[in-house]
């Protein structure tokens, strides 16, 4: 009693928009969650992505139905691989929701730079390290938004948080548990000097366009890091080239 949940279907909708008006909760935990999508690409960035010919891009830029091919919008979710610019749902202000649940396929968050900040800091989650590890100059009411966006991206055995956006630095903190399911066994990354976000099964970052560390010290396993880039054409098999 006392409690009413809504649920409402969409059928053949292909753009939906929140805007300040949306009843979004002040609880700071709106889920969006594509665990439905066999690997789903979700473009949280601040602009549209334009996608590497391995995604199914480089098409002449001769047609509207080309160029949209070329591109994943802001808010963009599709399907992960080749056509991933042909959209299933563009989500308007996407970065309103602070928590993406992945599926069991390979999944891709592209993450914006500076993500959307809210009024009151969120300081719920102890985070392993003290900022000034990365930041210098800075004390702990500077960094707002600790673990406001948390990214889960369940089963798949590649799943990617993409920090190329990121114009500032990026530090991932590696959680090695073989069970890294909550915030007291997660990776931690700590994005631009205002912001750390939660990741659980992660397989794979990309960095930003700054300085990015990788941080093993709290790893309780033999580690090794294997360096690679993405490939921008379809001549590899593989869309990395490692």
């Amino acid at each position: 009693m006392g409690t009413v949940t809504t649920t409402d279907t969409l059928i053949n909708v292909e753009a939906i928009n929140f805007n300040s008006n949306s009843g979004l909760s002040a609880a700071y935990a709106d889920t969006l969650d594509v665990s439905a999508i066999a690997g789903a690409t979700v473009n949280f960035g601040g602009a549209p992505v334009t996608i590497a010919k391995s995604y199914g891009g480089g098409n002449p830029a001769t047609s509207v139905a080309g160029i949209d091919a070329n591109t994943l919008a802001t808010g963009g979710v599709s399907v992960t691989g080749n056509g991933v610019g042909n959209e299933l749902l563009e989500v308007g202000n996407i970065t309103r929701f602070e928590k993406v649940t992945g599926s069991a396929g390979m999944d891709r968050v592209i993450v914006a730079d500076s993500l959307l900040a809210r009024a009151v800091p969120v300081n719920s989650v102890l985070v392993p390290k003290s900022y000034s590890t990365y930041y210098t100059g800075l004390v702990a009411p500077t960094l707002n938004d600790i673990g406001l966006y948390q990214f889960d991206l369940a089963a798949g055995n590649n799943d990617m948080l993409d920090y190329k956006q990121e114009t500032g630095l990026v530090a991932v903190i590696v959680d090695t548990s073989a069970t890294a399911t909550s915030a007291t066994s997660s990776d931690f990354v700590y994005t631009n000097g205002a912001r750390v976000d939660i990741a659980n099964n992660v397989e794979r970052y990309f960095g930003g366009t700054n300085s990015n560390i990788i941080d093993l010290s709290n790893s309780t396993v033999d580690a090794t890091v294997q360096f690679s880039k993405e490939a921008y054409n379809n001549l590899v098999p593989n869309e990395f080239a490692e």
